[in-house]
């Protein structure tokens, strides 16, 4: 069963006072739950999916340590673009 970000991650009043290197093992861990998608940092971040309802009223601080939690995964080579997303 895929688990949600409320089941992953701390409360948003918490995760917005964590570091991005801290998170982003748990973003991973919510990426990485085997169900096929076509995760993007812009789906993920949209206020309509899961991380909106995740994050109620914080949501604008939650999705800007999360994007900075996606760039950590970016940047060790844990998560890259699609091809096709390039012009």
């Amino acid at each position: 069963m895929e688990k949600s970000l409320r089941d992953i991650f701390p409360p948003p009043e918490t995760l917005v006072e964590l570091e991005p290197e801290d998170i982003a093992p748990l973003l991973l861990q919510y990426l990485n739950q085997g169900v096929k998608r076509n995760w993007s940092r812009q789906n993920l971040l949209s206020p309509n999916g899961d991380l909106g309802r995740y994050a109620g009223d914080s949501y604008n601080k939650v999705t800007r340590i999360v994007a900075e939690a996606w760039t950590v995964l970016e940047r060790e080579g844990l998560v890259v673009p699609e091809p096709e997303h390039y012009g």
